[in-house]
């Protein structure tokens, strides 16, 4: 597993807060996106923009991340690197999982907005 990682370092770059139009950027022409976090958010904000740019997720299991991931993208357990590299190693291996879990991240993202959120919430407390 070590190689594997070592040979992944040409394409990882860690930097200071990038301004908002560069992350923009940076995440229309990624593939993955990597979201280590203990916040319990009650919506991930980054997460729903990476969904939307049809990258790979990868995020911290906390909070709504496991529910807005579902079938979309992949929430590990937050106890260390490892965790975050065994499932990008994964995915990495299964690309149709990978091809399917970015698509319907896509779709997700690309559904989201006021009304659609309004709807899911009345949905949750009727049903």
């Amino acid at each position: 597993m070590i190689e594997e990682i070592e040979r992944c370092k040409s394409f990882v770059e860690v930097a200071d807060r990038p301004s908002s139009t560069r992350m923009t950027l940076e995440t229309l022409r990624s593939e993955w996106s990597i979201l280590p976090t203990g916040s319990e958010e009650a919506y991930s904000m980054p997460i729903l923009e990476a969904m939307t740019a049809g990258c790979n997720v990868v995020a911290s299991n906390v909070g709504c991340i496991p529910e807005m991931l579902k079938g979309r993208g992949t929430s590990v357990n937050d106890t260390g690197d490892d965790a975050f590299v065994d499932a990008i190693i994964y995915l990495h291996r299964n690309p149709t999982i990978k091809k399917y879990l970015s698509a319907n991240s896509r779709v997700y993202g690309m559904k989201q907005g006021y009304q659609s959120l309004v709807d899911e919430w009345i949905s949750m407390f009727t049903h």
